[in-house]
């Protein structure tokens, strides 16, 4: 179960990755769901969503099961904990050169 979400996790951060990074996805990103799209928090929702459909992966299956809103809530869960590890990340390791 936990190497399961581990890859899933993985998985969607490398596709919000690739989403982000070609001009061409951009751009059809763009136009089809406008720019509110283009934070990770946001794509990542929606990645991670359709991803959790997919895989058929459910973080809340204790506590409950409703089929479209566990993986919405699954999708925005995990979005938003690859976001927080995402900020911790680059806060940590990032180098800021001043001339």
């Amino acid at each position: 179960m936990i190497l399961n979400f581990l890859v899933y996790a993985g998985v969607g951060r490398l596709c919000i990755f690739f989403l982000r990074k070609f001009p061409l996805s951009a751009m059809l990103l763009e136009s089809v769901l406008g720019k509110g799209f283009f934070c990770d928090l946001c794509l990542g929702t929606w990645v991670y969503t359709i991803l959790a459909i997919f895989w058929k992966i459910n973080i809340l299956e204790l506590v409950f099961y409703f089929p479209g809103l566990s993986q919405l809530l699954t999708g925005a869960i995990t979005s938003f904990l690859m976001y927080l590890f995402v900020i911790g990340w680059k806060s940590e390791f990032t180098v800021i050169e001043v001339d």
